[in-house]
């Protein structure tokens, strides 16, 4: 992936380095066309339009994203500069770690709706049935 001149600019300058406080947060996007409209008009540097068909929201360090409709879960590592970014969304949440998300029944009904932990039964070709059970997290860093 190409990254616009900004972003190579800020990881030169040392804008992402381990000395910032790094802290694994699940940001919920409350709407994905609206995140993109508001960080394209505040935030231009921090989307790659690289692929107009699929825009990308620019953190150093990210996991792949649970979509549900119109809303969206990443896990994130976020430095103080992301965190600061995320917290300032108008369409966008921190809820903070898995742990915090599991404690507040607020967040873990945000979690829910857009990551279903449902335990799913199959039958097999030979004709057992299997259920499978999500786990209670959908990506960890390794």
């Amino acid at each position: 992936m190409k990254h616009p001149p900004e972003f190579k600019q800020a990881i030169d300058n040392n804008f992402w380095t381990m000395e910032n406080t790094m802290k694994d947060i699940i940001m919920h996007v409350k709407d994905v066309q609206a995140i993109f409209t508001e960080l394209l008009a505040d935030h231009p540097n921090r989307v790659d339009l690289s692929n107009p068909e699929n825009p990308v929201f620019l953190i150093e360090y990210s996991t792949r994203v649970i979509n549900k409709d119109n809303e969206f879960l990443a896990l994130v590592r976020a430095n103080d500069a992301d965190l600061e970014l995320i917290d300032g969304l108008t369409n966008a949440d921190n809820l903070g770690s898995y742990e915090e998300v599991f404690a507040d029944p607020e967040k873990l009904a945000i979690y829910d709706r857009i990551y279903d932990r449902t335990p799913v039964t199959f039958t097999d070709e030979d004709g057992t049935e299997h259920t499978m059970t999500p786990s209670d997290k959908f990506v960890v860093f390794s």
